[in-house]
């Protein structure tokens, strides 16, 4: 409610901050606590992959089989 009751520039800087810190601490969280090493692994062998395919992925021009409509009885 501090935010509500600061002009608008102030107020959106304020959440913004609290925002950026509460992320930072999340994350140092995840890394002290959380499997960091699975987390690194996982993110070296996801980019790679993502590089290595990323202009196969971009050019793609065909039609998506997904559909979203349901029929109805």
């Amino acid at each position: 409610m501090i935010s509500t009751l600061t002009p608008l520039d102030k107020g959106i800087r304020l959440l913004s901050n609290a925002n950026m810190a509460l992320a930072s601490v999340l994350l140092l969280f995840v890394l002290i606590f959380g499997p960091t090493s699975f987390i690194f692994a996982v993110m070296t062998q996801t980019l790679g992959e993502y590089l290595g395919n990323i202009i196969e992925m971009s050019l793609g021009t065909r039609a998506s089989t997904y559909t979203t409509a349901q029929p109805t009885p």
